[in-house]
């Protein structure tokens, strides 16, 4: 079979043959790649809603809340501290032994030693935002007035 291959007619035929074939294939197995990228992509759309809807629901319900707000706050304050504390920490360690500034000169092995840190302020950042979107909600929603606060003020 090889030899017969190793003729440069053959292989050319072989070319050929194949290139005819995947052109006469290639139609029907892109539309069906189109077909299921785009139910791929209206399942994650969908998904995506359905997720909206409950997030902003939950949160309607929390920001109303003063003790969830307050504990928000001082959820993100506290995770700033602890995000701060574990970076001077680690990077006073880091300065101060001499073998670690020589493990830490090496990428992998410094990203390893930080991975604390990055963790803290990824969770910090997270919560930050779930703090300002909350703020922001009650705030907006306050200066709009309730029915209660407007039966009131007359």
């Amino acid at each position: 079979m090889l030899e017969w291959l190793a003729n440069p007619l053959n292989s050319l035929l072989v070319t050929v043959i194949l290139t005819i074939f995947m052109a006469f294939i290639s139609s029907p197995i892109n539309r069906a790649g189109d077909r299921f990228i785009y139910w791929l992509l209206g399942f994650v759309r969908r998904k995506r809603i359905a997720w909206r809807f409950r997030y902003n629901r939950k949160l309607s319900r929390q920001y109303r809340n003063d003790a969830y707000v307050t504990h928000a706050i001082v959820r993100t304050y506290t995770l700033l501290i602890l995000f701060l504390g574990c970076f001077s920490i680690i990077g006073l360690h880091v300065l101060s032994n001499s073998f670690l500034k020589q493990v830490a000169s090496i990428p992998d092995v410094n990203n390893f030693i930080y991975s604390p840190v990055y963790a803290l302020e990824l969770i910090w950042i997270i919560q930050r935002e779930k703090m300002r979107t909350l703020i922001e909600l009650r705030y907006r929603n306050s200066r709009r007035g309730t029915i209660n606060e407007t039966i009131r003020c007359r």
